[in-house]
């Protein structure tokens, strides 16, 4: 190192060396105590290491969605383990235009409701599916007349408000849709094989009709010619008969 630059690599070791001990304290099998501690870092390194760990909890993710650093975000919406509704909510606010950004504070308004409410997070996302019929992975698609849907229903389970009546369950849902198709299917392929019987019914009778059809013309050749054998027959001995 050059003369005078050798000084300054004491204090910024001695700066590295515990940021990369807390790290290595995340990465490992950290206690939920520890993640919300190290959450509070002022060291946003640490907070995003915190933000994809598998144990992340509640309030772990509340406090890292609001975190100043894109990066951490960025690392807590990929973290499968996080928040639905507020991995909605950070998705959400990266796109561009205001009512994105609204619709990303409304939904982490709805998600502190649910705390409140004492909801479980798939408590909160079963409550989207009943009411929205929207699934974890579709949130981000919510809109605004959603969102107040939603919130009228966290009001009416805080006792703030009355609650709103719940809807019918949709028919085009996807579930019903696959169900529908798949009976659709059994009942073409009964359909299918109904019909298969019916031909095959339909030409064993043909069938049988023709062979006894047949056997009856059989049986009067086979007659006729016994009834002309005999007519000769007599004709033949009145001849003789005769002759004598």
């Amino acid at each position: 190192m050059e003369v005078g630059l050798d000084d300054l690599l004491p204090p910024i070791l001695d700066k590295i060396r515990p940021i990369q001990h807390r790290v290595t304290l995340v990465q490992a099998d950290a206690p939920t105590k520890l993640l919300e501690a190290l959450a509070r870092d002022p060291h946003f390194d640490v907070r995003r290491v915190v933000a994809g760990h598998a144990s992340i909890n509640e309030e772990v993710c509340f406090r890292l969605c609001e975190d100043q650093h894109h990066k951490v975000r960025l690392t807590l919406r990929k973290n499968d383990h996080c928040h639905p509704v507020l991995r909605a909510s950070l998705r959400m606010r990266e796109q561009p235009g205001h009512e994105s950004r609204v619709l990303a504070a409304r939904l982490v308004d709805l998600s502190w409701q649910g705390r409140r409410a004492g909801f479980k997070p798939d408590k909160v996302e079963t409550l989207f599916e009943e009411w929205l019929s929207l699934e974890a992975e579709d949130f981000h698609t919510i809109t605004l007349a959603q969102v107040e849907k939603m919130t009228d229903v966290m009001a009416g389970h805080l006792g703030t408000g009355p609650m709103p009546r719940k809807p019918r369950k949709r028919t085009n849902s996807k579930s019903t849709r696959t169900k529908a198709a798949k009976k659709s299917t059994r009942t073409k392929a009964a359909k299918s094989t109904r019909t298969k019987a019916v031909k095959k019914s339909t030409r064993t009778k043909a069938a049988k009709k023709s062979t006894r059809t047949k056997a009856a013309k059989k049986s009067t050749r086979t007659k006729a010619a016994k009834k002309s054998t005999r007519t000769k027959a007599v004709k033949k001995s009145t001849r003789t008969r005769k002759s004598s």
